[in-house]
């Protein structure tokens, strides 16, 4: 995990790592993209090495980070690369998971198609008791949180710091 100041802080720390690791191919959801970096874009996350996801919320007390998926933001970019990574906004850090559960649409027909919690690398010791990382999805899981400046650091549809703080 790295703490930046901006949003354009994170973009410099993954434009390190793609270059540092040589990667050739970021999946994310449109909004997510920006010009400049050296590598391509893709919405396929099957043809990529490295998903990108803007988080929704984060959880203190778990490590956690949460996705709301749907038409644009699709699921596979936190699942099908081999390494994925998330912007988080600080002010959309919560807690515990019950408070991210209370910030959840009441009305079932806003709720989002999948919420997922996202808590590090896949893991499993099912296959013969010997632990395997990235079995079922990353081997590798990074998250810049960004420190907001101002009243309102927002990217896409993610909590705002203004809303956290009205709550």
């Amino acid at each position: 995990m790295s703490v930046v100041a901006s949003l354009e802080a994170a973009r410099q720390g993954l434009q390190r790592l793609v270059a540092e690791r040589g990667w050739d191919g970021v999946a994310c959801a449109p909004g997510l993209r920006w010009e400049g970096i050296a590598t391509r874009w893709t919405v396929e996350a099957r043809d990529a090495q490295f998903g990108l996801c803007a988080a929704d919320w984060a959880v203190a007390e778990t490590g956690s980070v949460v996705v709301h998926s749907s038409a644009e933001v699709r699921r596979g970019y936190s699942l099908v690369p081999p390494a994925v990574g998330f912007f988080v906004l600080e002010g959309c850090i919560l807690p515990t998971v019950g408070d991210v559960l209370r910030e959840l649409p009441s009305d079932g027909l806003a709720l989002p198609s999948c919420v997922s919690f996202i808590s590090g690398p896949s893991s499993t010791a099912d296959i013969v008791s010997v632990h395997v990382v990235g079995v079922h999805g990353p081997g590798e899981v990074f998250v810049w949180v960004i420190a907001e400046a101002g009243e309102s650091a927002s990217y896409d549809d993610g909590c705002t710091s203004r809303e956290v703080q009205d709550r």
